[in-house]
């Protein structure tokens, strides 16, 4: 809606001869923000069906999915917006083990 009045919409950068800058409406994607520990990365890109880059301005896409890193531990998520409602579920069993209660019993004194 905004997009489509964009003052941009359309317009070529002046005095480039050889390329054309167009402005468009992204298509609708699921947009995720991941932040793990690096260790981690390998089993969080299979969860997600597409590997996670491994350096900071990497990119991956793979089957209508896509992950940007932007820092040492935060990783963008892109997917199809039928896949929505996976995500929210899948990074529950990827940090499950994480998420563990402590054991009370294990720092108690004999």
């Amino acid at each position: 809606m905004l997009l489509a009045n964009h003052p941009l919409l359309g317009k070529t950068i002046a005095g480039d001869k050889t390329s054309r800058l167009t402005i468009r409406a992204a298509e609708d994607v699921a947009r995720f923000s991941l932040r793990i520990a690096p260790a981690s990365a390998q089993s969080a890109g299979a969860a997600f069906g597409t590997p996670l880059p491994t350096r900071i301005g990497g990119m991956v896409e793979n089957g209508g999915r896509t992950a940007l890193q932007l820092g040492p531990d935060e990783w963008v998520l892109l997917a199809p917006v039928a896949e929505a409602v996976l995500w929210p579920v899948a990074s529950i069993v990827l940090l499950a083990p994480q998420l563990r209660a402590p054991n009370p019993d294990a720092n108690r004194p004999l």
